[in-house]
């Protein structure tokens, strides 16, 4: 039987990661949750996802410093950006950091599910 592929949640809406916990549930991804930037750091050495969502605004360590850090010590894991505004600027940068994507709350389910098919088959 294959692994469940492991997508850590990194984000401090803890409303919204309610919300999404289930449908990547539904869809048999295991779910770890971080609540800011440096605990998804720590997650990311204990757990060694799959890949990573990260919220851009966080407390004490925001997504795009996490997402540096990340990258610098895993590059192989892919990282899509969450974020609540979206603009070419932001999508750039997202990139510029190592996010192999972005996408912008609120977002269609299966718009993720799409985008995570894609980064974790590439």
């Amino acid at each position: 039987m294959m692994r469940k592929k492991k997508i850590l949640i990194a984000d401090d809406d803890s409303v919204f990661v309610a919300s999404l916990e289930p449908i990547l549930k539904k869809n048999d991804y295991e779910v770890i949750v971080a609540n800011d930037g440096e605990e998804a750091l720590s997650k990311t050495k204990d757990c060694e996802p799959d890949l990573i969502l990260m919220d851009i605004k966080m407390p004490k360590l925001s997504g795009d410093i996490a997402t540096f850090k990340i990258r610098t010590q895993n590059p192989s894991i892919p990282i899509i950006m969450l974020t609540g505004v979206g603009d070419a600027q932001d999508q750039a940068f997202a990139v510029q950091i190592g996010a192999v994507d972005y996408i912008i709350k609120p977002f269609k389910p299966e718009d993720l599910l799409n985008k995570i098919e894609k980064a974790l088959t590439n």
